[in-house]
């Protein structure tokens, strides 16, 4: 079998003057002092990163998924530079060169040019989906522009990796309107244009700032939209009618709340004077700060008779400065301010958007509880500790029609036998010693018009049984010490850490009580039956707990996702975020590693040790078919690809692990 090689070695390109320092530092020895001080610190970088300078350090290419992820992250500058990277490329069309967009972690967005340099990168994966960091190439203009933000030219022998010595890079940073890195501009060309370089640069910096100005520009548009959103969010806190006003009394924004108080679509309503809706001897005093908050003044509506409203005015900038001048939230004159019911009882942060998970156990789980969240029918939740039963109750209670009542949850297991009763249905004055004089309501009063949650309905004795039957025959219950039924109207929502039908008759559950909470049964699955969603919740639960304690940890080592894998997760999706949580203090640096992990994890054996000796003779018999199908095809990389039948992105990948490129006999395709 021939010798496969890369045509970038095999290219005769004549040594410069800096030949000599790159040798002498490529043979281990010190930086000479004639090298460029970004260079050798870059070139050091290398080094201490184990980079042979000598090695074919080329980038594997992103699956078209991950290339799509990559754009749509980077969508703002991907879109802002089209048409400076159009005009850039006119301006090179007679040239042999390479044009290059990436993200801040070197993520290639776009790729284009023309000539021998434009086919070197193809060969090297410097394409849409490949990688330009330092860490991949070595060192290359756009790899150091990503650390140190300055631009730079590269020129042959000043590149790290040999197999790059034939280009002349130039890069320059993009930077948003916070002066954040956002990503990198590189325009290389071969060699013989070594003496024009600088004028490569001079296009390279002015095309870099074109998409700078337009990124600027575009996020300045997207500010002012925030801000409307933002007014929007206020708005929709509270089922008040809103409006906002200048200092003129112009109305700059309002609520659907609003346009349906003063009876007026809500495009007629924004842009109006006030004084077109409501009248006010007061509201101008409010204005102009000769008034205090909440002035009562009249509502004049369009059609309708007049409504008497208090208006709290909420300054919005400080006196003098601007065109804002307040916003104001109406409240019927007799209605006191007074929280909603909903404050007072069960927070429910939680939606189905966020549950985490694509695996089909848990997706089946999500799209029945959406289906039924809309209705009133009770729905009994079946998981093992830890699954998420709560999370799912919030999640259906938001999507229901009762979101605006108030969510009431109660552990029934928590509570001592005694004491159940009181708490779930209330009691009056006197009903037991130490109970209170005026009574109090139970769990079941405080959740009307809204939805209770009985978290270990498992645990609940057979007398409360029968009164929690009553409650979904009837929608009555009676308080502890009363005779008389109250009627409730209540959504009831059911959790039990035991499949109550299996285990009905050992556990003591009447039956005619399941027949009514069994209508809507959603069983949540177990982590270990569902472990493809680990990669998934790992990050999310890293992420939420690093920003919880300030911690900088960011990424999840692969053998910390193996050890997961083996573990049998008997608390369930609660024990992966505490073990993240514990993980995440002992870790110091920014990845999080096996050895930070619980005894218990840590004492697990990586997911497939045992295979090691199968895997390397996988590996090689891989490589030696990856050789030959390269040799079959000439080196076209997309034949070669389709006769193993893989992508030509996993062609890439396959050729940066086993260091195999295409033999030098024939030149590669333009893709």
């Amino acid at each position: 079998m021939a010798r496969v090689t890369l045509m970038l070695i095999k290219h005769a390109v004549p040594k410069s003057h800096r030949f000599d320092a790159w040798e002498a530092f490529a043979r281990g020895g010190a930086l000479l002092p004639s090298s460029p001080p970004r260079v050798a610190t870059s070139w050091q970088r290398c080094r201490e990163a184990n980079l042979d300078p000598r090695g074919i350090n080329i980038s594997e290419v992103a699956s078209e998924q991950e290339l799509a992820r990559f754009i749509r992250t980077c969508a703002p500058l991907a879109e802002v530079s089209r048409s400076s990277l159009e005009i850039l490329e006119k301006s090179l069309s007679k040239l042999s060169h390479a044009i290059l967009l990436s993200d801040r972690e070197g993520n290639i967005l776009y790729q284009s040019g023309a000539g021998r340099v434009l086919e070197g990168f193809v060969e090297t994966g410097l394409v849409a989906g490949g990688n330009c960091s330092e860490v991949v190439l070595g060192s290359t203009a756009p790899g150091i522009v990503l650390i140190d933000h300055k631009p730079i030219i590269l020129i042959q022998e000043e590149h790290y990796s040999q197999i790059y010595h034939w280009f002349c890079c130039t890069a320059a940073p993009i930077f948003d309107l916070s002066g954040r890195l956002r990503g990198c501009l590189d325009v290389t060309t071969s060699y013989e244009r070594a003496e024009s370089v600088r004028l490569a640069l001079g296009l390279t910096m002015t095309a870099a700032r074109s998409i700078q100005s337009n990124l600027h520009v575009q996020q300045l548009l997207n500010q002012m939209e925030e801000a409307r959103q933002v007014l929007d969010c206020t708005s929709g806190l509270t089922p008040n009618p809103i409006v906002v006003l200048d200092r003129t009394g112009r109305i700059l924004h309002a609520n659907q709340s609003a346009a349906d108080l003063f009876r007026k679509p809500l495009a007629e309503l924004v842009g109006a004077h006030y004084g077109q809706s409501m009248e006010s001897e007061d509201l101008a005093l409010c204005l102009s700060g000769q008034k205090p908050a909440n002035a009562p003044f009249r509502v004049r509506r369009l059609g309708g008779e007049d409504r008497r409203l208090i208006a709290r005015s909420i300054p919005l900038q400080e006196r003098g400065a601007g065109s804002l001048a307040a916003m104001l939230v109406f409240e019927e004159e007799r209605r006191a301010w007074s929280p909603s019911p909903k404050a007072s009882c069960g927070m429910t942060p939680y939606t189905f958007g966020d549950i985490r998970g694509k695996s089909a156990p848990i997706r089946r789980a999500i799209q029945l509880a959406q289906r039924f969240a809309a209705t009133d029918l009770p729905i009994l939740l079946e998981g093992e500790t830890g699954t998420g039963k709560e999370m799912f109750a919030q999640a259906i209670h938001n999507q229901s029609l009762r979101k605006d009542g108030p969510f009431v949850p109660i552990n029934c297991a928590a509570i001592p036998r005694e004491l159940v009763e009181s708490e779930l249905f209330g009691y009056q004055r006197g009903a037991f010693t130490g109970a209170s004089k005026d009574g109090k309501k139970g769990k079941f009063e405080q959740a009307d018009g809204g939805t209770i949650f009985l978290d270990e309905i498992n645990s609940m004795s057979s007398g409360l049984q029968a009164k929690l039957l009553r409650v979904l025959e009837n929608g009555e219950i009676v308080r502890l010490g009363d005779h008389e039924y109250k009627h409730i109207n209540v959504r009831i929502i059911a959790a039990s850490s035991t499949f109550l039908e299996e285990q009905r008759k050992e556990i003591g559950f009447r039956q005619d009580l399941l027949y009514r909470l069994n209508i809507v049964r959603i069983r949540l699955p177990a982590l270990r039956e569902r472990m493809e969603d680990l990669e998934e919740l790992t990050p999310h639960f890293l992420k939420k707990s690093a920003r919880k304690s300030g911690a900088k940890v960011s990424k999840v080592h692969p053998d910390v996702l193996d050890r997961f894998r083996v573990h049998t997760w008997p608390g369930n999706i609660r024990e992966l975020e505490n073990c993240i949580e514990f993980a995440l203090h002992l870790c110091e640096g920014e990845t999080l590693l096996p050895e930070h992990l619980p005894d218990h994890i840590l004492r697990l054996p990586p997911a497939g040790a045992a295979l090691a000796p199968q895997l390397d003779r996988i590996a090689r018999t891989e490589k030696s078919l990856l050789l030959e199908a390269l040799e079959s095809a000439r080196g076209n990389i997309g034949e070669a690809a389709q006769r193993l039948g893989m992508s030509r992105s996993t062609m890439y990948r396959r050729r940066k692990r086993y260091g195999v490129c295409r033999p030098s006999g024939r030149k590669p395709e333009k893709s």
